[in-house]
């Protein structure tokens, strides 16, 4: 049973909770979204862009009367925003978070949860180069993967009635623990995080002996790196409440490094390259998606002459056949060489008709399907 919903309301009006609003007015134009945050100016300009219908200054008139509450602010605003909105809460209202860390949160929500509230823990894996309400984008849950971690307390009638928001929104629901979503993320999202971290600063010390040593750090070491230009506060919050699971998926990796440390120092060009090639086959396996843990897509390969808008060409030429790109991604390029694009899609006979249409005209395409 999925229950229809007539009042929403977000609290949080950053890049997540706006985008949430915005998508969701797009495809459920019939429900009314109320807003609440604690900076007025995000709420005015909320209202007045039409991202949403109403506001309030105060927790318990915004949340009044809804069918559907979404908790979208900062990791540690997380609980103490739960812990202010659930004594206002409606029999049967469904209560929903958007943070990154899973267990600690659910454990201290759970404790004070009404059995008449449906409390189901979510983690939409989307974001943007952009932050805040100015980000706010009515696609950012398009294709994203969208986790759920209900627990023995969760209704079935709320998971469906959120499931169908999800879907609704153009996510795609995934459902698992809060102990399994949090030593995942750890290795796939919270890690790489760090290490990036550390590769940065480890050039910063490297860069006192060599000072024009960022002049070469194009290509990989820039793409490698790009995820420690995030927010410092955040990953803060992010490191201490998932301490555990970090710490068990560093220990994984301190691991290998010292692998890598041993082949080097002892010559072992054996180990050497197994450790690079068993390396390269799970890169391989890894399902293409642009926005966080995807089904695996139907890949093609373009090779492109180093030209300026080639990618929307490409796109025009597809788009126009009616052939929906999915995820894009450049895999190579160097000046004056050109360089290859992939291309993914969510169903083979798109696949395959891109790879028809685009070698009409001319172009050299690799079939990865």
């Amino acid at each position: 049973m999925i229950t229809a919903l007539k009042k929403v309301t977000i609290i949080g009006l950053g890049l997540i909770g706006g985008s949430f609003a915005l998508a969701l007015k797009r495809v459920r134009p019939e429900i009314s979204i109320a807003g609440y945050d604690l900076d007025e100016h995000t709420l005015l300009k909320g209202e007045q862009s039409g991202i949403i219908d109403g506001y309030s200054l105060k927790i318990d008139d915004a949340v009044k009367e809804s069918d559907l509450i979404v908790i979208a602010c900062s990791l540690s605003q997380t609980v103490p925003m739960a812990l202010k909105a659930i004594p206002h809460l409606k029999a049967g209202a469904i209560l929903t978070d958007v943070g990154s860390v899973k267990e600690t949160i659910v454990t201290k929500i759970e404790e004070v949860l009404p059995a008449n509230i449906h409390y189901i823990p979510g983690h939409p894996m989307a974001g943007s180069e952009k932050k805040g309400l100015d980000g706010a984008d009515t696609y950012l849950f398009e294709n994203a993967a969208y986790i759920l971690t209900p627990t023995t307390k969760t209704s079935q009638n709320g998971l469906n009635t959120l499931l169908d928001i999800i879907k609704a929104l153009g996510a795609r629901p995934l459902i698992m623990s809060p102990s399994e979503h949090d030593h995942q993320v750890a290795a796939v999202s919270h890690l790489p995080h760090l290490l990036a971290t550390s590769l940065v600063n480890a050039a910063g010390i490297v860069k006192d002996k060599y000072p024009d040593l960022l002049l070469l750090a194009a290509g990989g070491f820039r793409d490698t790196t790009r995820i420690a230009s995030s927010q410092p506060e955040m990953w803060k919050d992010i490191c201490l409440n998932n301490r555990k699971a970090i710490l068990e998926v560093l220990e994984i990796h301190e691991s290998a490094l010292t692998v890598l440390k041993h082949s080097i120092l002892e010559q072992n060009s054996e180990c050497l390259t197994n450790t690079f090639a068993s390396a390269k086959r799970i890169r391989e396996d890894i399902p293409s998606g642009i926005k966080g843990i995807l089904p695996e897509l139907f890949e093609i390969v373009v090779v492109v002459p180093d030209k300026p808008g080639m990618i929307g060409q490409i796109a025009i030429l597809l788009g126009q056949k009616d052939v929906n790109i999915i995820d894009i991604e450049i895999l190579r390029v160097r000046e004056g060489d050109g360089g290859t694009i992939r291309f993914g899609f969510l169903e083979r006979e798109d696949a395959q008709r891109a790879v028809e249409i685009l070698r009409n005209e001319e172009f050299i395409v690799y079939p990865k399907f």
